[in-house]
């Protein structure tokens, strides 16, 4: 049993750490949420890690002290930690940009057509 151990090293095969990196990086999807930045306009979050971004970077200073934003951010990094899902973070992050005013409510503009 000791010979089976050391062969492998606890080391993953090429496929397993292509299903893990994979699977992780679903983890940290979320639907995603149409936002208006400063400088840059209107973006899609879809991912944990650029929504905590926002919050802390980019975050209009009126509502930096909010707590709905101290809220999105503490729930944004449990979920990046994987104490929670996604979609949690994800609603605390969709209201704390209502509050400040950062949604995108206007409908999605017509883009390039699909090739078939």
């Amino acid at each position: 049993m000791r010979r089976q151990q050391e062969g492998r090293k606890g080391h993953l095969t090429p496929e397993e750490q292509r299903r893990y990196r994979l699977a992780k990086r679903r983890i940290r999807e979320f639907e995603p949420v149409s936002v208006v930045v400063a400088k840059r306009g209107a973006v899609e979050i879809c991912r944990l890690d650029d929504a905590v971004i926002l919050l802390i970077g980019k975050w209009p200073p009126a509502f930096a002290t909010s707590a709905k934003r101290l809220t999105a951010i503490s729930l944004c990094r449990e979920a990046l930690e994987g104490r929670i899902w996604p979609d949690i973070a994800r609603k605390a992050f969709v209201s704390a940009a209502e509050e400040a005013g950062l949604l995108n409510t206007a409908p999605p503009t017509a883009g390039p057509q699909e090739r078939a």
